[in-house]
């Protein structure tokens, strides 16, 4: 479904000028991006890692390992 779905865009756009087809393919490849960072972000891995984190950053809070940061001071202080 999806070949036919990509012969039937690619036979559509060779019709259209050229400012066009640069306007949709960036729209398209923009999309892509989008899709891969959506799938990137929701895998199992990247979902383990995000787990993994925020388990550190409760431990860190729970055993008072942290550093608070008052509005104003540098950012490099704390560091």
């Amino acid at each position: 479904m999806a070949t036919d779905e990509l012969k039937e865009i690619l036979e559509r756009m060779e019709k259209l000028s050229l400012k066009n087809r640069d306007m949709i393919a960036k729209e398209i490849l923009k999309r892509i991006k989008d899709a891969e960072w959506e799938e990137t972000l929701t895998s199992p891995e990247s979902l383990a890692d995000s787990e993994k984190v925020l388990a550190e950053i409760e431990r860190d809070i729970a055993t008072g390992d942290i550093k608070n940061y008052i509005s104003g001071d540098r950012l490099e202080e704390l560091f």
